[in-house]
């Protein structure tokens, strides 16, 4: 997505939208490095990709949807967010949305703009890349599930309310990200084949200020080239 972007399907649902530009993916949800092979959570870690292929430094992340911080780690440098209402997910599903994210440098060093508790629209900056927490370079950890916690007071593991991850026993439940977002201007520059990414189709409002940039439109002809 870019940068104030909006969008709601003809119901008036608010439409989930990947919060990067354009990306590559550097370990999927499944890797073994640090996601433990997807047994108890589906997380992908994304580098930012620039117009011209670059790879960005610091890069912002704009929210899917309207969302509100419910908890901040500032030792893990990570936050989980949860959409204000129910939502269009990339499978149909019309539910909450939880996102949780790691590695923005601001959380670390006691800087993040956020609090619990605060609303950010769709659309606007929420996090950023970075290598706080624990990495081993600049990118976004992210992990997306249907649903959301009942309280914002525990994150105990192997109870409902378990914040540092999203998994079948938490009470939002684990959701692939590419089940969770579509990818409307967006350019996923490398992305695995079970990776299923969609664009939503039929909005009844789509709004954002900034032009098309070459790398969404360069992806929009691969794509097309390869259903051709």
């Amino acid at each position: 997505m870019q940068y104030l972007e909006r969008m709601r399907d003809r119901n008036g649902y608010q439409v989930a939208l990947f919060p990067l530009p354009g990306f590559s993916i550097s370990q999927t949800d499944y890797g073994t490095f640090s996601h433990h092979g997807g047994e108890e959570y589906w997380a992908t870690d994304y580098l930012a990709i620039g117009s011209n292929g670059q790879r960005l430094y610091r890069q912002p992340c704009y929210a899917p949807v309207d969302i509100k911080c419910v908890f901040i780690n500032q030792a893990e440098a990570m936050a989980v967010w949860e959409s204000v209402e129910r939502v269009h997910l990339a499978n149909g599903m019309i539910d909450y949305l939880t996102i949780t994210c790691y590695h923005d440098n601001d959380i670390e060093d006691g800087i993040y703009p956020y609090r619990v508790g605060q609303v950010i629209r769709q659309g606007y900056i929420f996090f950023k890349t970075g290598t706080g927490g624990t990495a081993t370079g600049d990118h976004l950890h992210m992990e997306t599930g249907y649903g959301r916690y009942l309280t914002q007071q525990s994150s105990a593991r192997y109870t409902p309310e378990y914040k540092f991850h999203i998994t079948d026993y938490t009470t939002p439940k684990r959701l692939h990200n590419y089940d969770a977002l579509f990818i409307n201007d967006t350019s996923p520059i490398d992305s695995p084949e079970h990776y299923i990414w969609v664009e939503f189709t039929d909005p009844i409002l789509h709004e954002y200020t900034s032009k098309k940039f070459p790398w969404v439109l360069y992806s929009r002809k691969l794509r097309e080239k390869r259903n051709s």
